[in-house]
């Protein structure tokens, strides 16, 4: 499936705005720990079988001449069930809103590739300038948006603090906006795991899936 991403960094005298698109390690893709996608599509890892098929490398029209910030604009082609995680960094300068300090906001979302799923796009919004790169920022592709439990049930590891990038509600809304292109061609399925103890004190675990409801009660 083909997921279309903006991703890097562009500095403005009123602040600067950062987004990155990184695969997360789950019980189907065996990663150490969470990698820039763009890494893995160019390290050809077998575990997650990414691919690019286009990249356009653009500088930041933006900001100082000292550091202006570049944008990666890429397609690849990514496997059902792959889960991404995708962060976005803003700061806006105080002097810029009045404001005696700078307002930083970060937050970040998780994505799950399905052929079935909902063709959406995320934006991404940037430091207001006129004479930016982007207005908007995109993601764009068929996958699910994840909550914690969904992305724990999928073999998802979090701590805490990372689990607080994914509840902060007021810098998701400052940063993300979701649109669905298309509506989604079939529900998503749940995982479920089941432990089992036996006598002698063993565990196993049993992971079932399930279609979810349109309201899902659990």
């Amino acid at each position: 499936m083909l997921l279309r991403t903006t991703t890097g960094r562009e500095n403005f005298k009123g602040g600067r705005s950062e987004y990155a698109c990184h695969v997360m390690p789950t019980t189907t893709v065996n990663l150490p720990r969470p990698a820039l996608l763009s890494d893995v599509a160019g390290a050809a890892i077998q575990a997650a079988n990414i691919s690019c098929t286009s990249h356009v490398r653009q500088p930041a029209h933006s900001g100082s001449m000292v550091d202006l910030g570049s944008w990666i604009v890429a397609t690849y082609d990514i496997p059902a069930d792959v889960i991404l995680k995708i962060t976005g960094k803003k700061t806006t300068a105080g002097s810029s809103i009045n404001a005696s300090s700078n307002i930083n906001q970060n937050a970040a979302m998780l994505i799950r590739m399905r052929e079935q799923a909902a063709l959406n796009r995320i934006e991404c919004w940037q430091v207001p300038n006129s004479g930016g790169t982007f207005h908007g920022v995109l993601f764009e592709g068929r996958f699910d948006i994840l909550t914690l439990r969904d992305a724990v049930r999928n073999g998802v590891q979090l701590n805490t603090m990372q689990a607080r990038e994914y509840t902060n509600d007021g810098a998701l809304a400052s940063l993300f906006t979701i649109h669905e292109l298309e509506a989604e061609i079939a529900p998503q399925r749940r995982v479920e795991e089941t432990v089992f103890q036996s006598e002698d004190g063993q565990q196993t675990r049993v992971q079932t899936t399930r279609r979810a409801r349109a309201v899902d009660l659990d």
